[in-house]
């Protein structure tokens, strides 16, 4: 298979290895699946370089009869059938497109290409039984045969596909979860399409969008970052105003109690327990409410974690009562701050609110969570990519004296590294006060803790600390650029 000649930013890695898979000399069942607009449509066509035996993708919001017609005419079309097709049944479709592609050459590999096949399957169809009848009669045994399923409704793909139990039990070959860029791949996309950004600016954009990169396309090179952001959120029809509610909704048929999960934690940045998620909620706390928070951890929207005195014990699962749920997903989180509540409808709100209180506010919550998408580069920054670690947070109390830190690096070499992550325009500056409170909160730490772990502590600042007598502070400093690593 010749590669495309085109440069494809990011995912070189998947790439590789999806066009591996499709050069196999064995039947493959591919799954590809990840959030909307994250690029996996884009990953295929580039790893097939558009060489598709067949090709399909389903439409969101309609009946059986009509997916199936579509089917019947992209079939006809595609294999060159002077006659329409017509098909009352999902096993009489699949078992059309089956002869055809028997009476193709068997020496050449066939790339069959199903995408977002969550929406075709609707009430009654019975298309997830017609896949797998396809699957198992009409390809498993035949080398020459690729099969490739994608989807954006992630919680489908996982319950129906991954999960499957019935005849799709261990038939799926490879999955690749297509995540977001990082800070690295977001700065490869902007330096190949044109964009004279700075380190600073990409990572401000990243705050604000994540590293989705259906929205960087949206950009126009000859704006700045902030008119891009302006235009595109803020400006009359704004092309990413309505984005959120599509994206939820694309992943889950019934988006509701995800959403209202996801903007109950937005409100509380440190997260919250499954029992006071429900309790919030008004639900009852059934294995059903269990699944909405592995499906949201699994889409990328949220994260979950021990407390630091929970952390360091040796039998901690997930299950824990004392596991917390905490938004991480940047594109949520500046839709719930600014874009929800936009009542004003100022087409120039950022570039009047640079410098504002809210803002800032923000970048501190954001830059917070961007590092926690970076926790690789920040452990490769410390030196200590190859240690066993645990990411978590702690609130406690000591001789009735409160304190809370936000991110712990708890190491199973005996060490824990305790992060402050500020975002300032310039250099951040330690200042006596700082330097007196942050001491304070750390003795606390250890007295309430009784740790045994030797506590470094650890920076990480978009700009540098300014050279002071409280700089001895911070034990380890990693600056933003260091996130910029593949």
């Amino acid at each position: 298979m010749e590669a495309n000649k085109n440069f494809f930013v990011g995912r070189q890695t998947q790439l590789k290895e999806l066009r591996d898979v499709l050069s196999s000399n064995n039947p493959e069942f591919v799954v590809v699946y990840g959030r909307r607009r994250v690029g996996k449509t884009l990953l295929i066509r580039e790893a097939a370089c558009n060489d598709f035996t067949f090709y399909f993708t389903a439409s969101d919001n309609i009946p059986k009869s009509r997916q199936l017609s579509n089917f019947a005419d992209e079939l006809a079309r595609q294999f060159n059938q002077t006659s329409p097709l017509s098909f009352t049944s999902w096993f009489e479709a699949f078992s059309k497109l089956g002869d055809f592609i028997e009476g193709l050459p068997k020496k050449q590999n066939k790339i069959i290409f199903l995408d977002e096949v969550p929406w075709a399957d609707t009430p009654k169809s019975y298309f997830l039984q017609a896949l797998e009848n396809f699957w198992n009669v009409r390809c498993a045994f035949h080398p020459d045969i690729k099969l490739i399923v994608c989807g954006s409704a992630t919680s489908w793909i996982l319950n129906k596909i991954i999960g499957n139990r019935g005849g799709l039990y261990g038939r799926i070959t490879h999955r690749f979860k297509i995540e977001p860029f990082n800070l690295y791949e977001s700065s490869l996309y902007f330096k190949e399409k044109g964009f004279n950004y700075s380190k600073k600016d990409i990572a401000e954009i990243y705050m604000i969008m994540g590293g989705i990169p259906y929205y960087f396309s949206l950009m126009k090179k000859d704006l700045t970052p902030i008119k891009n952001i302006d235009r595109l959120f803020f400006s009359p029809d704004a092309p990413l105003v309505k984005e959120f509610n599509y994206l939820y909704s694309s992943i889950y048929k019934k988006p509701d109690l995800y959403l209202n999960v996801v903007k109950h934690l937005a409100a509380i940045g440190k997260g919250m327990t499954r029992q006071q998620l429900i309790k919030k909620l008004n639900i009852t706390g059934n294995g059903g409410f269990t699944n909405v928070l592995r499906e949201l951890e699994e889409c990328g929207f949220i994260r979950s974690y021990l407390p630091f005195e929970i952390s360091h014990r040796k039998k901690t699962d997930k299950n824990s009562p004392y596991t917390l749920y905490q938004l991480i997903d940047l594109f949520s989180l500046f839709y719930l701050r600014f874009i929800k509540e936009n009542k004003y409808y100022n087409e120039n709100f950022w570039t009047m609110n640079l410098r504002t209180p809210a803002l800032n506010t923000w970048r501190g919550i954001s830059f917070e969570k961007l590092c926690l998408w970076h926790i690789p580069q920040i452990k490769e920054a410390l030196g200590i990519s190859g240690v066993d670690a645990r990411l978590c947070s702690w609130i406690g109390a000591f001789d009735g004296e409160k304190a809370q830190i936000d991110l712990l690096i708890d190491r199973k070499d005996n060490v824990v590294n305790i992060c402050e992550m500020k975002y300032s325009a310039e250099e951040f500056i330690i200042t006596k006060k700082y330097y007196q409170e942050f001491n304070h909160k750390l003795n606390i730490f250890l007295e309430a803790t009784k740790t045994r772990k030797n506590p470094i502590v650890t920076f990480i600042t978009a700009n540098g600390i300014k050279n002071n007598p409280y700089v001895d502070l911070a034990q380890k400093q990693i600056e933003l650029s260091q996130l910029f690593k593949f």
